[in-house]
């Protein structure tokens, strides 16, 4: 049986520029390094990628390499790899960045002794977890994503995690393979570290596993070699040492007093795409006064946000790193931001960290906190330290109501669009569906939602599929990033296949100008369980394109069913669908709803407004102690 070896590129948003494994060192990308690695172990190589752009950057970077690249259309690691597999029954060994670290002899012991034995699934039990090669047969893979465990198929460490919770034993009588993890002291000698995760996330990490080969180049075959996974570890504590002490110095600073007479704020954004939230930022900072606020913004990647930040003359300071788990060294590394920068105002646009939020408070520098979204649990600790909220509905005030001390605290303050930038005349219709590659003639209904849970897709495709019997030339086109869970992109690719919709539904992950997706549409719709607001379906009225929503979350305080929208029970496909078939059978109706929504977008939702507001906000928090 033949092995082949699949090395897995990251599934990341589009709109983060970033990617660990094009990441160069010397002229040699951390991907040449995987590929010429594992090359010594099989000559069957397949890259698997997840976008366009990875795609064609990987194939131009791989020439001449002995691999393949292949484009994946999964996005659960598990089916992307039985894609690239086909369907003969093949030994796979899924190689990781951090498997550079483990000795390649031991690698060979593992595959030899999974090879010999014939397993469904062989690992080395006692490396650290992101650096353990796991290799499967392909059949095992098959039989056990038929088994529909939670999580199933989502990574391949996933994987693990449950085989070792279930139990081994279980596991391999429920699949009729045998899943082994052979002691790594068996294969090879015991490790000398840990069993912890080994972290190649941010350039850092990269710059500092490059520079682990470089050291160690040609040493592969040494026997008993743990001599990379050793330097990693003495580098990760060096740098570590360092930039404390260099983040304790830096964080040394007093708290920032009012005397500047412009004021300076700080917008903090660890999310790094782009979707409503920081659209909705943008927008802002955009049209605050210049003259009475300094803006500067920190944000954790490169991307389509810092790049719009700084096309508005933000100051952005973009570290390449996460600044959210709660350790010491993003504490110290966020009051050194706050020494740097010396904001009158910290403006949080969502969960952005604990170290930032602790750092502000002890500096005693004013703090705003954004409630954008419907899950409020998480909102506990940062409602209760912030001396102001923001709520972009009366739905989201009532879910941080009984965080605070003083209700006064909270400002409703709806998101907003500027009627000049979001207008009905901008685009064509027939021009902007040629790029989406929609008829011009169809009934083109649009959803502009993350892959989440609370988006209910599941109840837009059953509506779609139930409208389709009475709109023939229906289409749909869901825009939307599939990184943060894939599992809901997956079972919405299911749901579309069950429904037998596959023709009239087209996907499209990030569009950089989104008006050219509302000059597409006949109706935009929006069935959450929750949603603060929902920023599409207030641009949406601001182009005068009829909206449905489901009376759910902030989004029916917006829109009065029969006025400027239609507004339908939530969970509630046939309603939903209902609502489309009434929409395109009344083509003057829609125009009505549509003019009507955009009038209300100028009597109350513009972007003007809502600057004033929060600038009305800072300016309260600048005349009081806090």
């Amino acid at each position: 049986m033949r092995t082949q070896a699949i090395i897995l590129l990251d599934l990341l948003p589009v709109s983060v520029y970033y990617r660990r494994y094009f990441h160069s060192r010397h002229g040699c990308t951390a991907l040449q390094h995987c590929v010429c690695a594992v090359a010594a172990l099989t000559r069957d190589v397949t890259v698997v990628t997840f976008d366009d752009t990875d795609h064609r950057r990987a194939h131009t970077l791989l020439s001449g390499h002995p691999c393949r690249v292949h484009r994946s259309h999964e996005c659960l690691e598990l089916h992307a790899i039985v894609e690239a597999v086909g369907e003969e029954d093949k030994n796979i060994l899924v190689y990781r960045l951090e498997c550079l670290l483990t000795p390649h002899e031991l690698i060979r012991r593992a595959l030899s002794s999974h090879v010999e034995r014939g397993h469904g699934m062989t690992w080395a039990e006692g490396l650290p977890t992101t650096g353990t090669p796991v290799l499967f047969r392909r059949e095992f893979i098959s039989r056990f994503v038929a088994l529909g465990l939670p999580d199933v198929g989502k990574t391949c460490e996933a994987v693990l995690d449950i085989v070792r919770r279930t139990g081994v034993a279980n596991v391999s009588t429920a699949v009729g393979l045998a899943a082994v993890g052979i002691p790594v002291e068996t294969l090879y000698g015991p490790c000398p570290i840990s069993a912890v995760d080994i972290a190649v996330a941010y350039p850092r990490d990269v710059d500092r596993l490059l520079t682990v080969l470089e050291r160690h180049q040609g040493s592969d075959g040494e026997e008993g070699s743990w001599a990379r996974l050793n330097t990693w570890q003495v580098l990760a504590v060096k740098q570590r040492e360092a930039e404390l002490a260099r983040l304790t110095q830096a964080a040394n600073v007093p708290p920032v007093g009012p005397g500047r007479r412009v004021h300076r704020v700080l917008y903090v954004s660890h999310a790094s795409g782009y979707s409503g939230a920081e659209e909705s930022l943008l927008q802002l900072i955009r049209h605050l006064p210049q003259h009475a606020f300094e803006k500067c913004a920190l944000v954790a990647l490169e991307g389509q946000l810092t790049s719009r930040l700084r096309q508005a003359d933000v100051e952005v300071v973009c570290p390449e790193r996460e600044f959210l788990r709660p350790t010491l060294e993003n504490l110290l590394y966020a009051a050194s931001v706050l020494r740097d920068l010396r904001p009158n105002i910290v403006h949080l646009n969502g969960l952005d960290g604990l170290p930032v939020l602790a750092a502000v408070k002890a500096l005693r520098i004013p703090t705003v906190l954004h409630v954008r979204n419907g899950v409020f649990g998480a909102y506990e600790e940062y409602a209760s330290a912030a001396d102001r909220i923001i709520a972009v509905s009366e739905f989201a005030k009532r879910g941080v109501l009984s965080m605070v001390s003083d209700v006064a605290h909270i400002t409703v303050i709806y998101d907003e669009v500027d009627p000049d930038t979001f207008r009905p005349d901008l685009y064509g219709a027939a021009e902007a569906r040629c790029g989406f590659g929609l008829p011009e003639t169809a009934f083109v209904v649009g959803m502009v939602a993350r892959f989440a849970n609370i988006k209910r897709h599941d109840i837009m495709i059953r509506a779609i599929a139930e409208a389709r019997t009475r709109i023939p030339d229906i289409r749909l086109l869901l825009i939307g990033e599939n990184f943060e869970h894939p599992e809901v992109f997956a079972s919405t690719r299911a749901k579309i296949a069950e429904h037998g919709v596959e023709g009239c539904v087209t996907w499209v992950p990030f569009v950089e100008d989104i008006r050219r997706v509302h000059a597409s549409l006949d109706v935009l719709a929006l069935c959450s369980d929750a949603e603060g607001l929902g920023r599409c379906v207030v641009e949406a009225m601001a182009m005068a394109v009829p909206v449905v929503v489901t009376r759910s979350g902030g989004t029916p305080e917006i829109v009065r069913h029969g006025v400027n929208g239609l507004v339908v029970r939530p969970d509630d496909p046939h309603a939903l669908a209902e609502a489309l078939v009434d929409v395109a059978a009344q083509p003057n109706k829609a125009v009505r709803l549509g003019r009507s929504g955009r009038d209300f977008v100028l009597a109350h939702l513009t972007a003007a407004a809502s600057a004033e507001a929060v600038a009305g906000i800072y300016d309260d928090l600048m005349k009081s102690p806090v």
